[in-house]
């Protein structure tokens, strides 16, 4: 196991160090900045997964210095996603685009100054020397062959998710509750596509109702988000409350129908490694949204 957790490891190491590089390069380009996120958590999801195999002061310190980049890269990502918005939603106000446009500009330069100074680190060649240490007890049985001991140890984080989720789609949940589900479902799917050499083609209907979940968690996020940077506009904001509105309908349904009683216990008896046979389905749900928006979902 602490081979496969190295080498999952190294390889999203590499991508993140890519995605630095190309925000670096053209920190105004919102794919690039989005790329960046998305890598920076799926590296973080490693860490996180596979802590036992890591020295702990050293991952400590490479989230801490990661999770002030992300802060860096959301205030660009926040302002461009109110801009959509506004867009979309046809509430556009020549003054209210105005400022936001300027606070991007802040953003985006401050953002540019942290990228230029990652570049001079070559984290892709220091991070692997600094995160080797002796194996620590953990949620991982190292006297298992890797897909055994993950068999073991998904479905009781998937057990946590469930729980979770429930919780969040609750009629009385709040959006901030949502929104740390939405963070744990993140966290979750990473961690699946992480084990994904290991389940094979199988896992890729599970993703598919993982990222539909994220869209409508996504959606809601967007909108609570963006009513802080409009909130001088008392029509725009009434108008994103109102949309907020349907997406929390919008995730309730989703959840209920996708991750029902049954639905969570076929989500378990395959992450224990049960036969395809014993987990056959009915009828599958076709709003799994596989094109969903990137920044929904990554």
């Amino acid at each position: 196991m602490k081979k496969y957790a190295r080498r999952q490891t190294l390889a999203r190491l590499k991508i993140l160090n890519a995605a630095l590089r190309g925000a670096a390069h053209h920190p105004q380009d919102a794919e690039a900045i989005h790329d960046l996120r998305v890598a920076i958590r799926r590296f973080v999801q490693c860490l996180k997964v596979f802590q036992q195999f890591f020295d702990s002061r050293a991952a400590h310190k490479m989230r801490r210095r990661l999770s002030k980049l992300m802060d860096r890269c959301g205030a660009v990502r926040n302002c461009d996603i109110a801009l959509d918005l506004l867009r979309e939603s046809g509430t556009e106000d020549a003054n209210l685009v105005d400022s936001i446009k300027a606070q991007r500009d802040t953003a985006e330069h401050a953002l540019a100054g942290t990228l230029k100074r990652w570049r001079r680190r070559s984290i892709h060649k220091t991070w692997p020397e600094r995160l080797q240490a002796p194996v620590r007890g953990g949620m991982w049985d190292t006297r298992r062959p890797p897909f055994d001991a993950v068999r073991r140890a998904l479905p009781k984080l998937a057990a946590r998710f469930f729980a979770a989720g429930n919780t969040a789609a609750a009629p009385k949940a709040t959006p901030h509750m949502m929104h740390r589900f939405r963070i744990r479902a993140k966290q979750f799917r990473y961690t699946l596509e992480i084990f994904e050499p290991l389940y094979g083609l199988d896992l890729t209907d599970h993703l598919h109702a993982m990222r539909a979940l994220q869209d409508k968690l996504g959606r809601l996020n967007d909108c609570v988000t963006s009513q802080e940077l409009v909130r001088d506009n008392v029509q725009v904001v009434a108008a994103l409350a109102r949309r907020a509105e349907r997406c929390e309908t919008e995730f309730r349904a989703q959840w209920t129908r996708h991750f029902d009683a049954t639905a969570r216990k076929r989500w378990k008896a395959w992450l224990a490694g049960k036969a395809a046979s014993e987990l056959k389905k009915k009828e599958p749900h076709a709003d799994f949204h596989p094109q969903a928006r990137r920044s929904r979902i990554a």
